[in-house]
Parts: C-alpha cells; sequence; structure tokens
C-alpha cells in the first residue's frame, strides 16, 4: 500500500513537472515569434525613418553648397540632424559621399561646414574609442575632410594607443591629411612601418603627386622597415622623375620584403623584382641596385652571378655572396 502511494505521488509530481516545462516552452515559443514579428515589422520602419533623414539630410546639404543656410527651413533642418548621434552620423555619411563627386570651392564648403558644425568632434570622439571598428570610421571621417586642424589629436591618439596595427592605420591617415607631418612623424620615431602601410602611403603619395620627399640619407641609419621604405621613396622619385620603369617600380614596392637587408633574402628579393618586372637586360638589374643604393653589390656583379638560363626566361642573379 505504501508503494502504491509512493507510486502515486511520484507519478503526479512528474507529471506536474511536465506540465510546468510544458507551459515554460510554450511560452518561450510564443516569446520568439512575437520577437521575430516584431524584427520583421521594425525593419521597414527603421529603414524608413534612416530614408527620411537621408533626404532630410541631402536637402540641407544643398542649401550648404549653393543655398542659405540660415533660412528657417535650414536651420530647423541642421537642428533635427545635429540633435541626436544617430541623425548625426547620417549627416556624416551623406557629406562624405556628396564631397567625392565635388571639387575646389565646393569641397571647402562641405569641409568648413564639417568643421565649424562640430561634427569633426564626432569623429574624434571615434578615434579615442577601443574599438578598431569606431577607430576606422573616425580616422576615414577625417581624413576625408582633410582635417588638418586636428592633426594633434592624431598624434596624440597615435602614441597612446599601443596596437601597432592601429598606429599604423593612424599614420597612414596623417600621411594622407599632411604628407610632411608623417614623415616627420617616422623619422623623428623610428617606427616599424609593415610592408602593406608603406604601399598604401606610396600609392597616396602618388596619386595626390607629392614631391617634397626627404633625403634619401635620412632614412640610412633607420630600422630595417624604414630603410627599406627610404628605398622604396627612391623609386617613387625615380619613377616621377622619369628615370625609372613603371613595371620596374611596382615590382620593387609591392613585392613583400621586410627582410631584404638580411643576406640570405636579399638574393630571392632581387630575383623576385626581376621577374615580376619582366626585366630582360644586365643593364636593367644594374639601374634596380642604382635606385637601391646597393653600389658595392653593382660592383662586384659580373657575369658569373648574373645569367639568363635560356631565351624564354629573364635575367636571374645567382651565388649573390659567393666570391668571384
Amino acid at each position: 500500500m505504501e508503494l502504491l502511494v509512493a507510486f502515486k505521488l511520484s507519478s503526479s509530481s512528474e507529471a506536474h513537472t511536465f506540465l510546468s516545462f510544458s507551459y515554460l516552452s510554450a511560452g518561450l515559443a510564443l516569446v520568439f515569434l512575437s520577437f521575430v514579428f516584431i524584427s520583421r515589422k521594425a525593419k521597414p520602419l527603421l529603414q524608413e525613418q534612416v530614408d527620411k533623414i537621408k533626404n532630410i539630410a541631402q536637402n540641407f546639404i544643398m542649401e550648404v553648397l549653393y543655398g542659405d543656410i540660415n533660412s528657417p527651413e535650414a536651420l530647423k533642418s541642421q537642428n533635427d540632424l545635429l540633435k541626436i548621434s544617430f541623425n548625426r552620423q547620417i549627416l556624416i555619411e551623406e557629406l562624405i559621399q556628396i564631397n567625392q563627386s565635388l571639387s575646389g570651392e565646393e569641397t571647402e564648403k562641405l569641409r568648413n561646414y564639417y568643421i565649424r558644425s562640430g561634427l569633426v568632434q564626432a569623429s574624434i570622439k571615434k578615434i579615442k574609442s577601443n574599438q578598431k571598428d569606431r577607430i576606422l570610421e573616425g580616422l576615414k571621417e577625417l581624413v576625408s575632410f582633410k582635417a588638418k586642424e586636428y592633426l594633434k589629436d592624431l598624434e596624440a591618439r597615435f602614441f597612446e594607443t599601443k596596437d601597432k596595427e592601429i598606429k599604423n592605420y593612424i599614420l597612414a591617415a596623417i600621411f594622407k591629411i599632411r604628407p610632411k607631418k608623417g614623415f616627420n612623424l617616422l623619422l623623428n620615431n623610428d617606427y616599424f612601418l609593415t610592408d602593406w602601410f608603406q604601399l598604401v602611403i606610396l600609392k597616396d603619395l602618388e596619386e595626390t603627386g607629392f614631391i617634397e620627399f626627404p633625403e634619401a640619407a635620412l632614412w640610412d641609419a633607420k630600422k630595417e622597415s624604414l630603410r627599406l621604405f627610404g628605398k622604396r621613396i627612391e623609386f617613387l622619385k625615380s619613377k616621377i622623375n622619369g628615370t625609372a620603369g613603371t613595371e620596374i617600380f611596382t615590382a620593387v614596392v609591392s613585392i613583400n620584403s621586410e627582410e631584404i637587408f638580411e643576406i640570405s633574402n636579399l638574393e630571392k628579393y632581387l630575383n623576385d623584382v626581376i621577374e615580376e618586372a619582366n626585366i630582360e637586360t644586365s643593364q636593367e638589374i644594374h639601374s634596380v641596385l642604382d635606385i637601391l643604393s646597393l653600389k658595392t653589390l653593382k660592383n662586384s656583379l659580373n657575369d658569373t652571378k648574373v645569367i639568363k638560363p635560356d631565351k624564354k626566361s629573364n635575367y636571374k642573379i645567382i651565388n649573390l655572396f659567393k666570391p668571384k
């Protein structure tokens, strides 16, 4: 009898637990379905709101460029756009997008508005963040408007962060805004600069037509990465002056070669350049060595070290560091 009562009690308890679990599961399922339903409804509403703010921003930017920014309508739009961060970010993005298709006086108008309105402070706040995506977003905004007035903030963030990748991003941004400042920062601090960022900076310098490069000798006492950067700068100068072919320049600056000053890697590096640039004469090899300031190596290079294996192949350097 006692066993029967115990069994009934146990069965009753298990049934109660089962029912409780069923109710809980059903409740959770209902909450999940409600969340999905609300999310699906919210997305179109959010996009509708974004489109509305974009439209206000675009019309306001036209007032900045061609209208009266002090008109009642423009002032109301400005107030709506600046009062909350969500709207401010949309305004910044629209300013950047429109600015890309402009030049001259129009670009200067948008740049001045970005600074004068205080939008630049939102960008400065981002670069002080610890989140990489926010830092990169802030750097992009500052670069888009050439915010040279805030180079001190970029420089301070450069020294403050211990993240080497972020340091490189900040340095690349400084080069985009004011190359002279970037060169001074590099030369005064002997900072390690990766191959990829060297190429980013070289590309920007070439596209902007910058020509006021530091003297070549200033790089000689620096760490390996900056010595290599100095050699690449010399190649860029040679290309601008018309003394180096485009293919040779492209090959020398694009091949991963952070350790070319190590004897064991120099031969491979030079042969990679020869292959990439499609070099077909030993004279072109000598021009590469000239621009790299490897004059001692050039003088020691003889026919036993520069060969052409067959008619279909480029020249190749072999046994570079073996005696004649």
